[in-house]
C-alpha cells in the first residue's frame, strides 16, 4: 500500500492548486480548471489501477462518486438551497 500514498498525495497537491485557481471566476478559466481536474482524476485512476485489484478500484470509484455528490449538494446549498424558488437572485422581483 505504500505505492498508493505518493499517488494520492500528489493528487491532493495538484487538486489543491487547481482549486485555488478557481478563485478566478471567468468562464474560460473555470472550464479549463474543470478539465484539469477531470484529467487529473483519470491520471490517478490509471496509476492506482497498477496497484489495486478490481474490488479495490471499484471501492475507490464509489468513493469518488460520493465525493462528487457531496460537492454538488454543497454547491446547491451555496446557491440558495435545493427547493423550488431557491432564494433571491439577481432576477428576483422582491
Amino acid at each position: 500500500m505504500e505505492a498508493i500514498r505518493p499517488i494520492l498525495e500528489d493528487e491532493y497537491k495538484e487538486k489543491s492548486a487547481i482549486m485555488e485557481s478557481f478563485k478566478d471566476r471567468d468562464r474560460e478559466s473555470m472550464q479549463a480548471n474543470r478539465e484539469k481536474l477531470e484529467n487529473l482524476e483519470w491520471d490517478v485512476i490509471k496509476k492506482l489501477s497498477d496497484h489495486l485489484d478490481e474490488e479495490q478500484m471499484n471501492l475507490y470509484v464509489d468513493l469518488l462518486e460520493k465525493e462528487q455528490e457531496a460537492m454538488k449538494a454543497q454547491m446547491q446549498e451555496r446557491r440558495g438551497g435545493k427547493g423550488a424558488g431557491g432564494g433571491r437572485g439577481k432576477g428576483s422581483r422582491l
